[in-house]
């Protein structure tokens, strides 16, 4: 642990700034972006671009960012270094700038530590390179989202460096659709709906969406707050709804209950396990997803499939692949 009284000279210095000081081998930027988890200003956890006074003890603990920094450069690196490996694909769709694939339960998207082999970007990648489709410049074999190993459905990998840019914008400022069918159970005797609605709502959204319309989600229920890390175990995420915390990250999900055992879920923002801490925070766990609390049978699959998934193209057209008919219940 570091301790510092910011100096004279530090005064009005961004506290990013100031921490990068002590560690020579470790980028600014992943500094910044961590700065939250690892730093204290008089006590209370501040931005990155926040400015220091003289006087102001800093807390640092460095042994939790030097281990997190090493994790995190070699996720990096095996991200970077996918090997291809042969293996059977769903695929959806394909055109020369993107492929939609239907992601199988139990199924790694990524490599990652533990993990370098046997994962759907190994496979990606030497679908395309078997092809002579694959481009070097790509980052992570396509990536531009990621679906939970327990959850199955629609994915999309880009297929050059431009449209991933360009996929990857679109995600980042919530301009995806992006609707997952959730089979689920009530934890203990409480009502949690009072309704149900029709799955009509679903299609007048993906009807609005390919017209570039506002979306009508006034038959959804609105469910936003902050999620972190659940302290109790960390394997979780926490969800804490309607609750405005600069320093968490924001969720936003839209539910439509359309029985007592099965939803949609639109999510705006794509926050780690999302979908599953935010129904958990409600009272509600998906079918087989033990992490959260449900209590049958454990398997590599959980109620939750993306089931709709929408987007621009490199011309600027929406398109909204849907398999929410070939789903059961």
């Amino acid at each position: 642990m570091i301790q510092h009284l910011v100096k004279k000279e530090e005064n009005s210095l961004r506290v990013d700034k100031l921490v990068s000081t002590f560690f020579d081998n470790i980028s600014r930027s992943f500094i910044s972006k961590n700065i939250k988890n690892f730093v204290l200003v008089d006590g209370t956890k501040v931005k990155p671009s926040f400015r220091l006074k003289q006087g102001q003890r800093v807390e640092i603990d460095s042994e939790s960012i030097r281990k997190e920094y090493a994790e995190h450069i070699q996720r990096e690196d095996l991200e970077s270094k996918i090997l291809p490996q042969k293996s059977t694909l769903n695929i959806i769709y394909e055109d020369i700038d993107y492929i939609v694939l239907k992601k199988p339960p139990g199924l790694v998207v990524h490599p990652g530590i533990g993990n370098r082999e046997n994962t759907l970007a190994n496979y990606v990648k030497n679908y395309l390179m078997e092809k002579g489709d694959y481009d070097i410049e790509l980052s992570r074999a396509g990536i531009v989202h990621r679906l939970d190993k327990p959850v199955s459905g629609l994915i999309v990998f880009a297929k050059n460096r431009k449209f991933q840019k360009c996929l990857s914008e679109q995600f980042e400022k919530h301009k995806v659709l992006k609707i997952y069918n959730a089979q689920y159970d009530v934890l203990g005797e409480q009502k949690i709906f009072n309704n149900f609605e029709r799955i009509d709502a679903v299609y007048d959204v993906i009807e609005k969406y390919k017209k570039g319309l506002k979306l009508n989600l006034e038959k959804w229920l609105e469910v936003s707050g902050t999620i972190k890390r659940d302290p109790s175990n960390r394997k979780r995420m926490l969800f804490q709804r309607n609750v405005i915390d600069e320093k968490l990250r924001y969720a936003q999900s839209y539910l439509l209950p359309l029985s007592e055992k099965r939803m949609c879920v639109l999510i705006k923002t794509g926050r780690m396990h999302q979908i599953r801490a935010t129904l958990k925070g409600l009272g509600i766990v998906l079918k087989g997803d033990r992490l959260y609390g449900y209590k049958g049978e454990e398997t590599e699959r959980i109620g939750l499939s993306s089931v709709v998934l929408g987007f621009s193209d490199a011309k600027g057209e929406k398109k909204v692949f849907n398999i929410l008919n070939s789903i059961n219940g």
